[in-house]
């Protein structure tokens, strides 16, 4: 795959969903990282 910019994705998460219990805790998030990008995921109480 490649980015909008035409840079290849050294990682890319499409449509990702996830349930904790009756919980969904991810709905369709979608992101992509390309080669010098730096990303990190952050919760609302500040782990990740």
């Amino acid at each position: 795959m490649t980015g909008g910019n035409g840079e290849p994705e050294v990682l890319a998460l499409r449509d990702v969903g996830l349930w904790l219990g009756e919980r969904r805790i991810l709905d369709s998030v979608s992101f992509s990282i390309r080669p010098g990008e730096f990303a990190g995921l952050i919760g609302a109480n500040g782990a990740g």
